[in-house]
């Protein structure tokens, strides 16, 4: 199972998506992919997420869009504002540009990691949820969902994630759509 490391280069966070593989040494790490420099971010905004969606006219008829939905409620939580970029919609922050719908977050079209909530919001792991896709058993697939916005450091409000699950989940494989 791969999952974020962090390594301190010269005073500045760069994410790796690592993977640990067994040898006749032991367990050795190997980095699969470079995610991009971290950033830390603090809450500014307390909004929940009821009120995000009234106040920005926001609709979740499917799973996509509420989670779309929810990773932007995210973002404005951190100090992001609405803007776009190329006629295209997005969420700006300083020179940080997030497209979250195509689980795109850059700073001059280089990937760059969010530390927020604790956790790593980032292509990779925005490009999980909105392409989440489990072939297994109930109880595996929700902790593998709730996992995946954890990760990603979104704090899915219960009653939300319940929903989400209820929508794509089907007897024999659970994809969002």
């Amino acid at each position: 199972m791969a999952f974020i490391r962090i390594k301190n280069i010269k005073n500045n966070k760069y994410a790796y998506l690592v993977e640990n593989t067994w040898t006749n040494k032991g367990t050795r790490q190997k980095v699969k992919a470079y995610l991009g420099k971290v950033l830390d971010l603090k809450l500014i905004n307390q909004l929940d997420f009821d009120e995000f969606i009234s106040k920005f006219k926001l609709k979740n008829t499917t799973p996509k869009e509420t989670i779309i939905n929810l990773i932007q409620w995210e973002l404005y939580r951190h100090g992001f504002k609405q803007g776009t970029k190329d006629k295209k919609p997005c969420w700006k922050y300083d020179k940080i540009t997030a497209f979250p719908e195509d689980g795109l977050i850059n700073i001059k079209k280089r990937n760059i990691v969010l530390n927020i909530n604790d956790n790593f919001m980032c292509n990779h792991t925005l490009n999980a949820i909105l392409n989440f896709s489990s072939d297994s058993d109930q109880e595996e697939v929700a902790f593998e969902l709730a996992e995946a916005f954890v990760i990603a450091g979104i704090q899915i409000p219960k009653e939300v994630f319940i929903n989400i699950y209820q929508k794509i989940h089907k007897k024999d494989r659970t994809r969002v759509k």
